[in-house]
């Protein structure tokens, strides 16, 4: 069981999952939805040991409040990944610029930056395992809708606040933050797949 996680969208700030669940060790907190229209932050699920007021489900989808069993693996998401296929990944420069399948070692303890606007080529079918940060300063996006990315993180993902786009699921062993420098007020974050912190 990791230790607490808290995943905190300062205010003003939204996040919505895209056919995903959100899951908190200890809380789920957003601003006020300033978009006017009936957003949620999880289509299906949405639980954890203290969900604030902003955060909600779809119509469809379960809202748990005070939450406190175990949502991953013993020993944390990262852990259960690494520990199963984080060997058997291939070194590669990974400017994910390319089409990648397979198992993708990449950081080398120096992690990855996402500088300019990023779409992975078509067919990308891959897991990606990033040795320290995940520095994502641009939009980070699949080219077709049968491409998957996994990205498996060691350290933090940390994501700039003009990022509005990233497809995929993103798992990190430390931190996610959706601000990083100068946050914009208002900019929703829109994460095509699953986030997963084990904090």
């Amino acid at each position: 069981e990791p230790s607490g996680f808290t995943y905190a969208v300062g205010v003003d700030k939204f996040f919505e999952t895209q056919g995903g669940d959100v899951g908190a060790a200890r809380s789920i907190t957003v601003g006020v939805d300033s978009s006017g229209t009936s957003k949620y932050q999880s289509q299906y699920l949405l639980a954890g040991a203290n969900v604030g007021s902003y955060a909600k489900a779809s119509t469809n989808g379960f809202r748990i409040d005070n939450y406190n069993k175990g949502q991953v693996p013993s020993g944390g998401i990262y852990k259960y990944f690494a520990d199963k296929f984080k060997s058997k990944a291939t070194t590669q420069s990974c400017n994910l610029t390319n089409t990648y399948t397979g198992l993708i070692y990449c950081g080398v303890g120096n992690g990855a930056t996402i500088s300019s606007v990023t779409t992975l080529g078509a067919g990308t079918n891959a897991v990606f395992f990033i040795d320290g940060d995940f520095n994502i300063n641009n939009n980070l996006t699949l080219n077709c809708a049968n491409d998957t990315a996994v990205y498996i993180v060691s350290g933090d993902i940390k994501v700039d606040a003009a990022v509005d786009r990233m497809d995929g699921v993103f798992i990190a062993r430390k931190s996610f933050w959706d601000c990083v420098s100068v946050c914009v007020t208002n900019n929703k974050l829109t994460i095509n797949g699953s986030l997963y912190v084990d904090g």
